[in-house]
């Protein structure tokens, strides 16, 4: 891996973090703590991005195409009240 020398400017407590894991000897250096943090952050905005294409904007479009399926928030919030108390009253 190639790098350039630069300086980042973080708060005390994400600084004292930072260190924190260099000291904890599972890293070898703060530049290893925070491409491990760029990595995972970037697995996360993936994994969001999936969710939203594959879950959210399907559900977007048969609401759209079919509105008489869709529910209002006090319609939901009381279909799993229901659910919640029939899960609750199972031994």
């Amino acid at each position: 891996m190639t790098t350039t020398p630069d300086e980042v400017m973080l708060p005390a407590d994400l600084l004292a973090k930072l260190r924190a894991k260099v000291d904890g000897e599972r890293f070898k250096s703060e530049a290893d703590v925070i491409h491990e943090g760029l990595i995972a952050l970037e697995q996360r905005e993936e994994s969001f991005e999936s969710w939203l294409q594959e879950v959210v904007y399907p559900a977007q479009d048969d609401i759209k195409a079919h509105p008489e399926k869709a529910r209002s928030g006090e319609q939901v919030r009381a279909r799993i009240a229901e659910e919640l108390q029939i899960l609750r009253s199972r031994p």
